[in-house]
């Protein structure tokens, strides 16, 4: 079973799993352990550096934005010191610096406790699923066996196709490396892909709509396994109204 997590815990498990990373010599470059954990046929280095910069950004947008009465605004303001603080670990005039190195300096005991502090308070307003290796593998599996192209054979334009390729190739990626995009990043995918999805399905026709409820149910799937709605989200907000109509249009109440 899924465990809860929150924006906060995220962070912490992607910088505990950033430093965790083994290195051979001790004194390794950033560029080279980038180069070598994260260059292959679904990634790049580049996409990793990009995906760790946009969660701090929208780690700051939550809290900077953050309407809680209760909530201490020296613990606030603690988070969002360190968060500046880490989102600094890949700058480009650090790449050839040592890892252990830089990951030490930046990624402190003191600046995990200060994005921990204010965990609580982000669970109960944006809580998330986290995925066990379990669950990842067995959607990787899934994604991996789906052939979209056989399923469709030329019942749409190409480019209707590759787009909705695009979005399940991030969702697979996401996954992947689901250490660094974490739930909030890997429900962005599935927002993204379900755009798509909707998008191919307004082109079939149809007697062709069925050659891709397999597609939907992959990934309903998915988002059904991260995204958790509670009585903190408001169904006429635009957050609320996002998960309801996604939620309708997978399971077919929306087409």
């Amino acid at each position: 079973m899924s465990l809860t997590t929150d924006p906060a815990k995220e962070i912490i498990d992607m910088c505990h799993y950033l430093k965790g990373i083994r290195i051979n010599p001790s004194n390794e470059k950033i560029s080279s352990v980038l180069q070598r954990e994260f260059d292959t046929e679904l990634c790049t280095p580049y996409r990793i550096l990009d995906v760790y910069n946009q969660r701090f950004v929208h780690f700051l947008e939550i809290i900077e934005d953050m309407q809680e009465d209760h909530l201490d605004d020296e613990i606030r303001m603690d988070a969002i010191s360190a968060s500046k603080v880490l989102s600094k670990l890949f700058d480009f005039g650090a790449l050839n610096e040592s890892w252990s190195s830089r990951t030490g300096q930046i990624i402190t005991n003191t600046n995990i406790l200060k994005i921990r502090g204010i965990s609580s308070d982000l669970r109960r307003n944006f809580p998330l699923r986290k995925l066990e290796k379990q669950e990842r593998d067995e959607l990787k599996t899934k994604l991996g066996n789906y052939d979209l192209e056989l399923s469709l054979k030329g019942s749409a334009p190409e480019f209707v196709i590759e787009a909705t390729k695009i979005g399940l190739r991030d969702i697979k990626l996401s996954l992947e490396y689901y250490e660094v995009f974490g739930s909030s990043q890997t429900l962005d995918a599935v927002h993204k892909s379900i755009v798509n999805v909707r998008a191919l399905e307004t082109v079939l026709d149809k007697g062709d709509q069925s050659k891709i409820s397999e597609l939907k149910k992959i990934v309903s799937e998915i988002y059904s396994k991260i995204q958790t709605v509670n009585s903190h989200v408001d169904t006429i907000s635009s957050v609320g109204s996002k998960v309801v109509n996604a939620l309708a249009f997978l399971s077919g109440e929306g087409s």
